[in-house]
């Protein structure tokens, strides 16, 4: 299956997205197709044997829409067009309306009357709609394509009033409406010109992230620097970076030292000391320093690009809240049309003037444009999701922004995420006089991959310990390490380990116990069967860990505590951060088994480092990765957490909430705004003097969609635990 992304110009309201997406998903070999309305962006996922872009790009086309794919677009090139010429069209079209005004309705003010006024507007109008044609092709196509959008509703309307207007002038009746559709037009486009300013604004933080990086990088070959494109760069270029500059790649350092500010990855502003072996991320700058890079990955794979991805895929998803307003607006304008008809037919009837009863169906047709219910949704998405990355936090869907705030339960592993994930050996105990262990043990964790195995390690780089040769090395899940050197059986591993082999541990049971009283996780060492050391490790608890459990709490979630680490241990952590409910001593399929009997009555959150845990942290309704920005991170879990903070996992709830809460007051009244508006307009309160032109109802209409893109913005104002 192959992905690809398509740029979208014409499409106006939700009806024209559902347009496209029914169209192209008819066709044999699409699994999924996704249209973020905000930024005219569409994904479609296809079998390459059955379907090509060619073929997508004829089916958009045929419906009125243009396309192309997105590889072979310059975004901001394309939108300097069009912002042009659309403010070019404005004020043409302000100042035709200004004209007509005048010339229609200038006598009533006091004016001298114009001389062949009536000529005047049929002129200025046929001009102005012929200026709009694309509405009416749209429209129109749409129609005939037994679809119908915003377009469909104000080209018919446009239309039809025009025809009258021009059947009165022949008739010498002179009811005409050659001003209104010149103001409904250019209404309409300003109200589309505001809307899309405020959408661009909503998404230019994605275009800033791929600002981030340069452009350019230089690169040593044959010891000569040479400046190449940053999308020339292969794995194995040697990239060098000078103070002030911006890192190209990721990768690791082979040469230099330097300081390097990573914020626009993190968030977090503080000075970063990079030495040779670390590893370094494309879009960090390095403030103080100079250092060469060996790069590790290709431009498209690097973090930020994959961070793109994941907040364009978040903002073009949609979440369960939506699927009523999309059938809403999918069948609303046939329903609109059919309301529009029974006024002008009720009208004439109940002794309505023609020209009365033609004015009220234009309205109906005019104010009742689904575009304010079809943005309500996609706008709140976007603007939360963008304001999500901004925090560091990455949602992989919409979805998550409505079933994070229903979770009823959350887990937590211990080590690297209610713990710093920095280990360090603390007591290191020989119970015998055989010098020989500290090589055994350094040898053995040298092969090791247990995340305990590098504190061990780093513990005796300094000591000048040799690396024996293993003869025979077995790790043994959730338990430690069996092997040989020199003949002897050597074990390394937690009491249930040494206990499995028979190893005589009474003699310490009491040293053991207190050792993880005071939270430090014990590895022990025999030598054939027999004890001969005894390490203990601890690992900080997070600064935030206490105020992220006691928020939890407040939100009615159940905290519970999973790790494979030891009782005490797991008590002492538990009791600091204030987590009563604990599992301990647990294998990663346990975890999991706990996982599944919790789901069977709660929606679940499983919060991890992104490293362990894949199993539970993928099976979760939602799974959290603290692990910063890992690459294993961002395959297994629903949200990552960039700034390695626990207290984004409250900001991504009370986000969630404040997203969910925003759609809703902007479909609450985008309904009654819908309803209130076509009832007015049919005229059922003209008796009391209440009526609807059509130019107050294309203002209207106008306006609901601008303050439903406001609303969204005002989640531009949430706020964070810090």
């Amino acid at each position: 299956m192959k992905r690809q992304k398509f740029n979208i110009t014409g499409m106006h309201c939700t009806n024209c997205s559902l347009n496209i997406t029914k169209n192209i998903e008819k066709k044999d070999g699409i699994e999924n197709v996704n249209i973020n309305l905000i930024t005219s962006k569409m994904s479609v996922i296809y079998d390459e044997n059955k379907v090509d872009n060619d073929m997508i790009i004829e089916t958009v086309k045929k419906l009125g829409f243009g396309i192309e794919v997105e590889e072979n677009i310059n975004t901001q090139n394309i939108e300097k067009k069009e912002k042009n010429y659309d403010i070019y069209k404005l004020v043409i079209s302000i100042f035709f309306s200004l004209i007509i005004m005048y010339i229609s309705m200038g006598h009533m003010l006091g004016f001298k009357p114009v001389k062949f006024s009536t000529i005047l507007q049929i002129l200025i109008s046929s001009f102005i709609m012929i200026f709009y044609y694309k509405y009416y092709i749209s429209g129109i196509r749409s129609l005939l394509n037994k679809n119908s959008n915003m377009l469909t509703l104000i080209s018919v309307s446009t239309l039809s009033a025009y025809i009258y207007s021009i059947i009165s002038v022949l008739t010498k009746k002179n009811d005409i409406y050659f001003e209104s559709i010149v103001v409904i037009l250019t209404l309409v486009s300003i109200g589309k010109f505001v809307e899309s300013k405020i959408k661009k604004n909503a998404s230019d933080t994605i275009y800033k992230m791929m600002d981030l990086t340069p452009k350019k990088a230089v690169i040593i070959k044959g010891g000569k620097e040479i400046l190449i494109e940053v999308e020339e760069l292969e794995v194995g270029d040697e990239v060098l970076v000078k103070s002030g500059e911006i890192i190209a790649c990721d990768g690791s350092v082979i040469e230099g030292k330097g300081y390097v500010n990573e914020s626009s990855i993190t968030g977090e502003s503080k000075l970063i000391e990079k030495n040779i072996n670390d590893q370094v991320i494309s879009s960090s700058i390095l403030e103080k320093g100079y250092i060469i890079i060996k790069v590790e990955k290709e431009n498209k794979d690097t973090v930020i690009s994959k961070i793109i991805n994941l907040v364009e895929e978040a903002t073009s998803s949609k979440p369960p809240i939506s699927k009523l307003a999309d059938k809403i607006s999918g069948i609303l304008v046939p329903i609109i049309f059919c309301i529009a008809i029974l006024t002008l037919i009720l009208s004439i009837l109940f002794g309505v003037k023609l020209s009365d009863a033609i004015n009220r169906s234009i309205s109906v047709l005019v104010i009742s444009c689904p575009c304010a219910l079809g943005i309500a949704t996609p706008i709140s998405i976007m603007v939360g999701s963008l304001k999500g990355a901004k925090m560091g936090i990455l949602f992989k869907s919409a979805e998550l922004l409505e079933i994070i705030k229903d979770s009823t339960v959350i887990l937590f592993d211990k080590t690297g995420t209610l713990t710093k994930g920095k280990p360090k050996v603390i007591d290191f105990i020989n119970l015998t006089e055989n010098n020989e262990i500290y090589d055994y043990i350094y040898s053995i964790e040298k092969k090791s991959e247990h995340h305990l195995a590098n504190s061990i390690v780093n513990f005796f780089n300094d000591k000048n310990y040799l690396n024996l040769d293993i003869e025979e090395f077995i790790q043994h899940e959730g338990r430690g390490i069996s092997s040989k050197i020199n003949g002897k059986k050597i074990l390394i591993g937690n009491v249930k380990m040494m206990r499995e082999n028979n190893v005589e541990l009474d003699d310490y049971l009491v040293d053991i116990k207190n050792y993880s009283n005071e939270g430090k996780t014990i590895i022990l060492v025999s030598i054939d069967y027999k004890l001969s050391s005894l390490i203990t490790i601890a690992d900080e608890i997070r600064d935030d860990a206490k105020l992220t459990i006691e928020k939890i709490k407040s939100l009615g979630i159940r905290p519970i505590m999973l790790t494979g680490d030891n009782e005490g241990t797991a008590k002492y952590v538990g009791k600091n951060v204030g987590i009563d409910e604990i599992y301990y001593g647990l294998l990663p399929n346990e975890k999991y088994k706990i996982l599944l009997n919790l789901q069977k009555n709660n929606k679940v959150i499983m919060v991890g480092d992104g490293i362990n845990d894949a199993p539970a942290l993928a099976k979760s309704d939602v799974g959290i990765s603290i692990g910063g920005s890992t690459d294993i991170a961002m395959e297994i879990s629903d949200i990552v957490l960039i700034r390695q903070k626990l207290i984004d996992i409250v900001n991504a709830i009370y986000l969630s909430i404040s997203v969910i809460k925003n759609i809703k007051i902007s479909l609450f009244w985008a309904f009654i705004y819908n309803f209130i508006g076509v009832a007015m307009a049919t005229g059922i309160f003209s008796k009391y003097g209440i009526n609807l032109n059509p130019m107050f109802a294309a203002f209207a209409m106008s306006m609901s969609s601008i303050c439903v893109l406001l609303n969204a913005m005002t989640l531009n104002f949430f706020k964070g635990v810090k």
